[in-house]
């Protein structure tokens, strides 16, 4: 299921930082700069939680990003703090949360059971990609951590 869709389905807003009222486009810039490292950020305002995604990234990799946001609210967990380290904002999160969100991310992006029809259709990893709305390396991450590969050569024999 697409990330937009899934996240309709959880009653969960998606925006981009354009749609934010009162950013200028000065920060607007900052924020979306490459050099940044902004993705995605989950906030939990009441009633409607939302997250705001960086557009400028790829069409994948905005994919890979909301399954992750969306990760961290299926699995209840906290949301980042900020503090101030002199005049800047500095991001504090659960590492353990982090390693949970990357992998049902995943899970949610590129489904086991959707990885295994892929390959046994006879997709190669850049139709799977565009299938799935991925990139190429989260193909191939799944296809490393899920084992199909070796499950599929298995059943042949």
């Amino acid at each position: 299921m697409p990330a937009r869709k899934l996240a309709t389905h959880l009653g969960v807003r998606i925006v981009s930082p354009l749609s934010i009222k009162g950013l200028t486009q000065n920060a607007i810039e900052a924020i979306t700069d490459p050099d940044s490292g902004f993705s995605a950020v989950t906030i939990l305002a009441q009633p409607t939680p939302f997250i705001i995604y960086n557009h400028k990234h790829t069409p994948a990799r905005q994919e890979s990003d909301l399954m992750h946001e969306l990760a961290h609210l299926i699995e209840d967990h906290s949301p980042v703090s900020f503090t101030m380290m002199g005049k800047l904002p500095c991001r504090s999160f659960n590492p353990s949360h982090e390693s949970e969100a990357e992998w049902l991310g995943g899970c949610l992006q590129i489904c086991r059971d959707g990885l295994v029809w892929a390959i046994r259709e006879g997709l190669s990893d850049s139709e799977i990609a565009e299938h799935f709305g991925a990139s190429l390396e989260m193909v191939q991450f799944r296809r490393r951590m899920t084992g199909v590969d070796r499950q599929i050569q298995r059943n042949r024999r």
